[in-house]
């Protein structure tokens, strides 16, 4: 019991400074990005022979160990499964020359799934739209595929998108003048749906035109829109819909499988952090108590550290009479 509760106080402390810290080398894939990930996945696995394919490396550390612990990320920023990247934070300078940190400058605990990226797979039905469940997503590259349908109002609920690549599809309708509070959008490329029609949200970036990103080789940035109906006259952009409800992970998402039964609780509120994976020894953030309680598993589970240190729960397992105590904090939903 004096272990626990030294390993408690020293596990709350450690919280207040665990934000400033790089991503530790052995550090795993967020929580709530897995369970992300596994709830798309589990929803298209068996949509068509496509889905099949492009998904079967889903499973714990990807195809070369499938039944190892989930881990999206791995130890490099294009992860093991195939699709998911976890480039690392996104970064401004003083002159607005936005880039990726890369894995290991990137702040926090554990490490956050950046980008969607399956393009050119065959993939056919509506796009979808379980990425909004994604708290850490940046970029969007579903091009030369075979989607078919609009483009959702759910898309105006991933906050920090930076592109979305869609074009080469058969998306059709309007586009959401929602699309227009993605304040951070640099590249939105619908090119080739024939079947878009209407005016483009003044909030999404100018036309096409000359320019530079740091994660393209593409000369030219802006809203894409040739071969399209798209009249690419410019209207107001609309109110967001209930970003709030549409970002809530279902409560019956797959969990990691190193998280053990007795903790896979809901976190409250919407899915705004991501949450930290097991690493040896690191800490674990999982969903909220208000007593400690020993777990077999993992070293050290810290529950939910959004608000402060003080109202964390921690619990320990000890073994060989010494306790192993991580830091861990839950991240910054990448904005």
């Amino acid at each position: 019991a004096m272990a626990r509760r030294a390993a408690a106080g020293a596990a709350a402390g450690l919280l207040l400074a665990a934000g400033a810290l790089a991503w530790p080398e052995n550090a795993r894939t967020c929580v709530e990005d897995i369970r992300a990930a596994k709830l798309l996945r589990d929803r298209y696995k068996d949509k068509s022979p496509r889905w099949t394919a492009n998904l079967r490396s889903w499973y714990g550390a990807g195809e070369d160990c499938l039944d190892c612990d989930d881990d999206p990320c791995g130890p490099s920023w294009h992860g093991p499964w195939i699709g998911l990247e976890c480039r690392g934070d996104w970064l401004c300078d003083r002159n607005n020359w936005c880039y990726w940190s890369g894995p290991s400058a990137a702040e926090g605990p554990c490490k956050k799934i950046t980008n969607f990226h399956l393009p050119d797979r065959g993939l056919e039905g509506t796009l979808p739209w379980e990425m909004v469940y994604f708290p850490n997503l940046r970029e969007i590259d579903l091009d030369s595929n075979q989607f078919q349908g609009p483009i959702g109002e759910w898309m105006a609920c991933i906050p920090g998108l930076i592109e979305a690549d869609l074009e080469e599809n058969q998306l059709s309708g309007t586009l959401p003048r929602s699309l227009g509070n993605l304040k951070d959008m640099l590249e939105f490329e619908v090119d080739d749906n024939p079947y878009l029609t209407g005016c483009i949200p003044d909030g999404l970036p100018f036309d096409e035109r000359s320019g530079r990103v740091s994660f393209s080789s593409d000369p030219k940035i802006g809203t894409s829109y040739g071969g399209t109906r798209l009249s690419g006259e410019r209207c107001a952009t609309g109110p967001l819909p209930d970003c709030e409800t549409i970002r809530r992970l279902p409560d019956d998402a797959p969990w990691p499988n190193w998280v053990p039964e007795n903790m896979r609780r809901p976190v409250a509120g919407p899915p705004a952090a991501g949450i930290a994976g097991p690493g040896d020894g690191d800490a674990q953030v999982v969903g909220g108590e208000d007593d400690a309680q020993a777990v077999e598993t993992v070293d050290v589970l810290v529950v939910d550290g959004a608000e402060a240190a003080e109202n964390a729960t921690v619990a320990v397992e000890t073994r060989s009479n010494s306790v192993s105590v991580g830091a861990a904090l839950v991240g910054s939903n990448g904005r």
